[in-house]
């Protein structure tokens, strides 16, 4: 797979991550506005069928997990703890792309 990172004015808009795991094709991007994560969208397709088994979005404000559209286009719980350990997680994982990025 291959790992994308789009930066303007130093500070990083885009890291797109596309990935085939084994009969599986996974793509990932975050989005960046002034240097914050706004923005993330995972789709994982079936590459037999062509079918999409997972396509979840995630928006962030001010550093913390807003809103996490799942596969079945539910909005998660956000006082659930599944919530609170995606946005653990999900910002330590931007935060981490960001350090890579410098």
């Amino acid at each position: 797979g291959y790992n994308y990172s789009y930066i303007k004015d130093k500070k990083l808009q885009l890291v797109t991550l596309d990935v085939k795991d084994e009969n599986v094709k996974k793509k990932v991007e975050w989005y960046f506005s002034n240097g914050q994560f706004i923005y993330s969208e995972q789709v994982w397709t079936d590459i037999t069928t062509g079918k999409i088994i997972d396509n979840e979005e995630f928006y962030a404000a001010d550093g913390h997990l807003i809103a996490w559209v799942k596969s079945n286009n539910k909005e998660a719980d956000n006082t659930s703890q599944e919530f609170k350990d995606c946005e653990k997680q999900l910002i330590a994982y931007t935060d981490k792309l960001k350090a890579g990025c410098k």
